[in-house]
């Protein structure tokens, strides 16, 4: 199935159903990464809120319509890349030191997030250009604390489900222009901080074989 397919099928099911395909949208958005996250909010705005709303009554029927089910569905999707994090630091320790990380490297790193986990957890959520299932994934990874975890994304993902919403409400039919254009700039980010983190892979490898 093609992109194409896929945003017609979306839009079909929000068409008949409501509230209830947003929160299993936005549930399948968090565990599918290949769907472009913005994707599922906008078209609930652009069907589920009444074309000719002024501002403030299209923001009471996002806020009626559209923000429980989607916060719920983004906090309970969120868990499964949190978890496949939690699993890959499991099993990832076997490797840590061949690639040039040390036990105090990833200690430093959950002290410092773990101090601001809530604050970075909450901001990233917000901004629409951040990749979620990323935050979620490297949450799991640092083992934060699921409460801390939990709020953070439920708070978080308020302002993020308004922001996509009132997009799709705002820009219309041309609503999936802008999700393809934010989600290209979300695999941008993604991108360059897999290419940051292979960098200092390869980097601490050949260091490691120099030296031997």
């Amino acid at each position: 199935m093609v992109l194409s397919d896929i945003i017609s099928w979306i839009i079909a099911i929000i068409q008949q159903h409501g509230s209830l395909a947003v929160f299993l949208g936005v549930l399948i958005e968090e565990i599918i990464i290949p769907i472009p996250s913005p994707l599922i909010l906008m078209a609930s705005g652009f069907i589920l809120v009444d074309p000719s709303s002024t501002l403030f009554g299209a923001l009471f029927q996002t806020f009626s319509i559209i923000l429980i089910p989607a916060v719920l569905a983004g906090t309970i999707g969120s868990f499964f890349p949190y978890y496949i994090g939690h699993y890959a630091r499991k099993k990832g320790t076997r490797w840590q030191n061949y690639v040039g990380i040390k036990k105090y490297h990833i200690r430093y790193l959950e002290k410092k997030m773990e101090n601001n986990a809530f604050f970075y957890i909450v901001l990233s959520r917000m901004l629409v250009i951040i990749p979620m299932s990323f935050v979620s994934f490297v949450a799991g990874f640092l083992q934060l604390s699921k409460t801390k975890f939990v709020i953070a994304t439920f708070l978080g993902s308020i302002p993020r489900t308004i922001i996509l919403a009132m997009l799709g409400w705002y820009f219309g039919n041309t609503f999936i222009v802008v999700a393809e254009s934010l989600s290209f700039v979300e695999n941008i980010i993604l991108l360059l901080i897999i290419f940051a983190i292979a960098f200092f892979l390869v980097k601490n490898i050949r260091k490691k074989i120099n030296v031997a």
